[in-house]
């Protein structure tokens, strides 16, 4: 039911992974974008590990307080002028795949508590 959205999101993360090619710290960001892609792909076709989506929520929440600018700027303009406008995007991405995991721990998570 949830499997074409799920594929949906996962194409949202692989853009992102594609996108963060020309960041100064690219495989950070690319394996992060990566593993929600492949976690999402993985709920599509009914493999479901609600812990590790869980767990890696939860470090994606903490790495997206942890990156808070000291103040919000905004998502636009020149990152050179201004490192808060990088520290918004990086916990804006953090959040996003936090969210999306939680999501898929919810959803998992209630799933198979239906099957028993």
């Amino acid at each position: 039911m949830y499997s074409m959205t799920y594929r949906l999101c996962g194409l949202l993360f692989l853009w992102c992974a594609y996108v963060q090619i020309n960041d100064p710290d690219p495989f950070v960001w690319i394996s992060i974008y990566l593993m929600a892609a492949c976690s999402l792909e993985m709920a599509a076709r009914d493999i479901s590990y609600p812990a590790i989506n869980c767990i890696f929520g939860m470090t994606c929440f903490v790495g997206a307080i942890l990156s808070l600018p000291k103040s919000f700027v905004g998502f636009w303009g020149d990152m050179g002028v201004n490192h808060d406008l990088e520290l918004a995007r990086e916990s804006a991405g953090l959040l996003l795949v936090a969210l999306c995991q939680f999501w898929l721990f919810y959803k998992q998570h209630k799933d198979s508590s239906k099957a028993i």
